[in-house]
């Protein structure tokens, strides 16, 4: 067994980021968000919380919620009211699922939600912290985003180190030694995760 004291502590955490530029931004379509958060981690067998979406522009008692692509097996988004719940049946990889409110043919609105579901809490290998405002940011070229500020992952102190991978988009950086995520993008890029590593010393666990 390892001793502690040699231990590289390896903390995975998706964190995403959708760049867009000023004059693209949606598109023209107006965004809604989802409560308490935009990003899951369910348990295979364990009822997610249940994510409310706020009322976009224009919303009423016509209005339809739609999610693409389908959500993993188990969960499922009300038609009428946009809510998402359920218990999750089988494990998937983090991805980003776009949450559609209309009006008949009428967009009224789209949000993104990230899900992943594990087959425990535990996740294996390692611990798992989170950062703060939670993922996933939707930012804009020529604008700074939110600092997205880590919580204290287990066992971290002053020789704590932080990574990103892949790199980062264009613009941001991830601070080495307090693993705060912040900058202005400088160019546009797709919905994608990164994974936030937390280091001790030189042997991964």
């Amino acid at each position: 067994m390892q001793k502690i004291n040699r231990s590289l502590f390896k903390f995975p955490l998706f964190v995403f980021f959708l760049l867009i530029t000023n004059i693209c931004f949606g598109q023209g379509t107006p965004s809604f968000s989802y409560k308490p958060t935009s990003s899951i981690m369910g348990v295979v067998g364990t009822a997610i919380s249940t994510l409310t979406p706020t009322a976009p522009a224009g919303a009423g008692s016509s209005t339809s919620y739609t999610a693409s692509p389908t959500l993993p097996s188990g969960l499922s988004i009300s038609y009428t009211t946009g809510v998402i719940s359920g218990t999750p049946s089988s494990a998937s990889s983090m991805m980003p699922f776009t949450i559609t409110a209309s009006n008949g043919p009428t967009v009224l609105g789209t949000a993104t939600v990230m899900i992943s579901i594990t087959t425990s809490g535990g996740g294996g290998g390692g611990g798992s912290f989170s950062y703060t405002p939670t993922s996933p940011i939707m930012g804009i070229v020529g604008t700074a985003i939110t600092a997205l500020m880590p919580t204290a992952p287990a066992g971290a102190g002053p020789s704590t180190t932080y990574a990103a991978s892949p790199t980062l988009p264009s613009g941001l950086s991830i601070s080495y030694t307090t693993g705060v995520i912040s900058g202005t993008p400088s160019s546009a890029s797709s919905m994608m995760p990164f994974t936030i590593t937390a280091s001790n010393g030189p042997t991964v666990l």
